[in-house]
């Protein structure tokens, strides 16, 4: 079942009957002479400040005036008040090269902090996490930090009931993730960025400093939820490009100020460019590099030179580029068919895209020029797809995607699971 829970706020009162000051209704006409002229000048000058600063105290007052009222009005509201459920469907999970079905505990909430914007943030764990982990229960909670432009629906796969708006557009390589440690005892939970969540640009969905106390909010009300604590179960973090590197510049603030306990991190396709870590306040890290990025590999070597000065456990692998089969389309989820998938292939392959002995992309599909080159190649293979279905532009391209993926590039790869696992094994969980 996934359940949707809506916290509200109730609607502040706007006061805005604020005493507005009229002169009296006697005028008086001056008559002036050319002597008291310069007198006249003085005093207008004096009644026009003054004036500015009646209207200046008056907007002040406007502006502060209701904020007792309104803090008296939430701190009335009791939490029953405030939260409300209802039952609205199931979401498939995509276990590792193929589809299935679980009963799985999977959602989405929504809430108020007191003094702040809405927050909402998607979960799932599974039906059995109050068992102990040894039994086959919950064993830690894993944060998934997406990148700009990627919703935090990107870890599952779009369905009936997935998410209100049906919104859930996970990619291969994500919805692989998820599904990993979900089946290792993981409850996971993915979380709207607030700030910059309304943006159209390239900036949308991107990770803000204010977004910590949101951060913090949510996942203090998962633990609830699971009815669980920081002390019993461990809390993990993977993120991707800007959702690694939101963590990798605040995880200081975030473990102290904020009290989030994030025991281990996995940063993926991103670095850490300052030298504020210390061994109390920066968990161990794990950074996922794409060997095509060797700029940024190198640059992680040298970030964990640093990290073990200071006795901070780290680590760094890599992804190379993977070799297309027939079958991979249809694999990695996209809107292709098997046999769809096999045409794309074999028209990759005559148009001199992929290289014949290795089967490795030769164009990066990123770059636009080439960008229009698969596009022609794949309307022409599989025109029901292409570009009826998928456009082959943008973050919401799974067919993109799976493009980026084959030639290494791309920010997120599912490759080293077992290695993410195996680094939070060994950094918090317990039996």
């Amino acid at each position: 079942k996934i359940e949707h829970s809506t916290i509200k706020r109730k609607n502040q009162e706007k006061f805005s009957n604020i005493t507005q000051l009229y002169s009296t209704d006697e005028t008086t006409q001056l008559s002036l002479t050319s002597q008291d002229s310069s007198i006249f000048k003085s005093c207008s000058t004096k009644i026009f400040y003054f004036c500015c600063g009646i209207c200046v105290i008056f907007f002040s007052l406007g502006r502060f005036v209701d904020i007792p009222k309104v803090w008296s009005n939430k701190s009335n509201q009791s939490k029953n008040e405030m939260i409300k459920s209802s039952k609205i469907g199931m979401i498939p999970t995509l276990l590792p090269t193929r589809f299935n079905q679980n009963s799985e505990e999977t959602g989405s909430e929504r809430g108020n902090e007191p003094n702040g914007p809405q927050v909402e943030y998607f979960w799932q764990y599974s039906s059995d996490y109050r068992k102990p982990c040894k039994a086959g229960g919950l064993c830690a909670v894993l944060l998934l930090m997406h990148g700009c432009g990627y919703h935090p629906t990107v870890w599952w796969k779009n369905s009936t009931g997935c998410h209100e708006n049906n919104t859930c557009r996970g990619f291969s390589a994500e919805r692989e993730i998820a599904s990993y440690f979900a089946q290792k005892g993981f409850a996971l939970i993915a979380i709207y960025p607030v700030e910059n969540s309304q943006k159209s640009t390239k900036s949308a969905h991107c990770w803000h400093l204010n977004d910590r106390s949101h951060l913090s909010r949510a996942i203090s009300d998962y633990y609830k939820r699971l009815e669980t604590s920081f002390d019993r179960t461990p809390l993990f973090a993977l993120g991707i490009l800007n959702g690694a590197i939101f963590l990798g510049n605040n995880m200081k603030s975030l473990r102290e100020s904020f009290d989030l306990k994030i025991s281990a991190v996995a940063m993926m396709s991103t670095g850490i460019w300052h030298s504020n870590f210390h061994i109390g306040s920066f968990p161990p890290t794990l950074f996922i590099c794409m060997n095509r990025n060797g700029e940024l590999c190198a640059h992680n070597d040298e970030t964990m030179i640093k990290m073990r000065r200071k006795n901070i456990p780290c680590k760094q692998v890599s992804s190379n580029p993977l070799p297309l089969t027939a079958e991979f389309f249809y694999e990695k989820g996209t809107d292709l068919t098997l046999k769809e998938s096999v045409a794309a292939f074999v028209a990759l392959k005559k148009e001199g895209l992929i290289w014949p002995k290795s089967c490795i992309l030769l164009k990066d599909p990123s770059l636009t020029r080439y960008t229009d080159v698969y596009i022609q190649v794949l309307s022409a293979a599989v025109p029901r797809v292409v570009p009826r279905l998928d456009s082959l532009k943008g973050t919401e391209s799974p067919l993109l995607q799976a493009l980026k993926m084959a030639w290494g590039f791309r920010e997120v790869t599912s490759e080293h699971s077992l290695e993410i696992y195996d680094w939070f094994r060994n950094h918090g969980i317990r039996p």
